[in-house]
């Protein structure tokens, strides 16, 4: 009996040990059943994936920089004037280029001078008003002189003249006197008179009447006073705002 207990026992333990090697031999054995598709599954070359491009975003080109002009400069302060020659008592129109604009508490000026004065020295001279486009001086005295317009005031207490023109200023040439008309009143605020009177320069009323003629050699022959616009055709105003007498006087 003993016997035959070892026997069964040696009987199990072989199988035992027979089925452990089975069940490895399976598991190894389906192991590479699940690798052999691994193993047969083609591999993508070097050659093959290097000729694949990759495309990436090119990055946005940079603005080109617009150049900025600045503004143009303001045109420095100029002038003109109607003319270069003057008679003792006209009015000297002075235009100016742009309008003058000073700053809060400066001024532009202007001055009627020799030439050969230095620019601190100054005769007769005006503050120009604001926003000045033109201006109008007096040619009072006989001679060469120029017309200056200077810098603002009192930040050039010194002087500083920006623009210059040379003027001449002659003598008044005084016209002959006429015969006395007396006038019959004063005209009224509109410049009119009764029926056969006209307003003369003096803001009187004058006959229309023309005085007996003597000559008519330039300057001699009169007709009376002038009228606020002028002389009749053929006659010339001796202008009182002139230096004249203001009579009419005969062209011929």
């Amino acid at each position: 009996m003993r016997h035959l207990h070892l026997a069964l026992v040696l009987l199990a333990t072989t199988l035992l040990h027979c089925g452990s090697d089975k069940a490895k031999s399976g598991s190894k054995e389906d192991d590479d059943e699940e690798d052999e598709p691994r193993k047969r599954r083609p591999v993508a070359s070097a050659s093959a994936t290097s000729s694949v491009a990759v495309t990436r975003p090119s990055a946005a080109p940079s603005p080109v920089p617009v150049p900025i002009e600045p503004p143009p400069a303001p045109a420095a302060p100029s002038f003109k004037i109607d003319k270069t020659e003057y008679q003792q008592g006209d009015s000297i129109l002075v235009t100016f280029n742009t309008n003058l604009v000073a700053p809060a508490g400066e001024q532009y000026w202007i001055t009627l001078v020799k030439p050969e004065a230095a620019e601190s020295e100054f005769a007769k001279w005006k503050y120009l008003p604001p926003n000045a486009t033109s201006f109008n001086l007096t040619a009072e005295d006989a001679g060469d002189f120029e017309v200056r317009l200077h810098d603002l005031y009192p930040k050039y207490k010194q002087g500083r003249v920006l623009a210059r023109q040379r003027i001449k200023v002659v003598k008044a040439v005084a016209a002959p006197a006429g015969p006395y008309v007396p006038s019959t009143g004063f005209c009224s605020s509109d410049g009119e008179c009764r029926a056969g009177y006209y307003c003369g320069q003096q803001g009187n009323c004058f006959p229309r009447e023309a005085p007996k003629k003597t000559s008519c050699a330039l300057g001699k022959s009169y007709w009376g006073p002038c009228e606020r616009t002028g002389c009749q055709a053929g006659y010339t105003c001796s202008d009182r705002d002139r230096g004249g007498d203001g009579n009419c006087y005969c062209n011929k």
